[in-house]
């Protein structure tokens, strides 16, 4: 994750207006941290309860930023997409 850290981070820094949010620092900000098996049991993946949890404060924290980079938030109020229809499956890993 590290190596994927700076790259991201060079990738950003290489390109005008392309801020990076820090969600790694707000996983290590929770009680647990970012590897707590509440919040990510393989290691990698969020349950469905704990994406919802990140997702609330992810989505106004893109948003935080892109404005304080200056960036339109034209789409900010826009409404989302529709869901897929019918049941979603979770993707599995041999």
């Amino acid at each position: 994750m590290d190596r994927l850290n700076e790259i991201v981070e060079q990738v950003a820094s290489e390109r005008e207006g392309v801020p990076v949010v820090d969600l790694a620092g707000y996983l290590q900000s929770l009680l647990g941290g970012e590897m707590d098996p509440a919040l990510r049991p393989d290691g990698v993946h969020f349950t469905p309860e704990t994406a919802v949890e990140v997702a609330a404060w992810l989505g106004p924290e893109l948003l935080a930023t892109v404005a304080a980079e200056g960036g339109d938030l034209a789409l900010a109020d826009a409404e989302p997409a529709a869901p897929p229809p019918g049941p979603v499956a979770p993707v599995t890993h041999p």
